[in-house]
């Protein structure tokens, strides 16, 4: 039991536990509102990733999200180092940042 009550008490002692770095990375991309979600679709790869920026949201329902796609370059972070086209809808993905956004009316169908 003392030896117990050691290790609980050397586990305290270190402090809380610092989250794992986030492994992120600079990509290409398209993200596009649909009926189901939103998504970010990385150029070279054949997922779309589940993710949600409020600021593009607001702009692309302004513009008609039916209609309308922003491309730019994002930055993603994942909890674990992967290729960023190698993702799927089921990794965890948060997009920190985002620059040269172009809005781009979809072609119709």
């Amino acid at each position: 039991m003392a030896t117990l009550w050691a290790l609980a008490f050397a586990m305290a002692a270190t402090g809380p536990r610092d989250k794992p770095a986030d492994h992120c990375r600079s990509v290409r991309a398209r993200y596009s509102l649909y009926a189901d979600g939103d998504a970010l679709w990385v150029v070279g790869s054949r997922h779309r990733l589940s993710v949600v920026v409020d600021a593009l949201d607001r702009e692309l329902q302004a513009r008609g999200w039916e209609d309308t796609v922003a491309w730019g370059d994002f930055t993603l972070c994942t909890p674990r180092p992967a290729d960023p086209r190698a993702l799927t809808i089921r990794d965890v993905v948060v997009v920190k940042d985002y620059s040269h956004i172009t809005f781009v009316r979809r072609a119709p169908t």
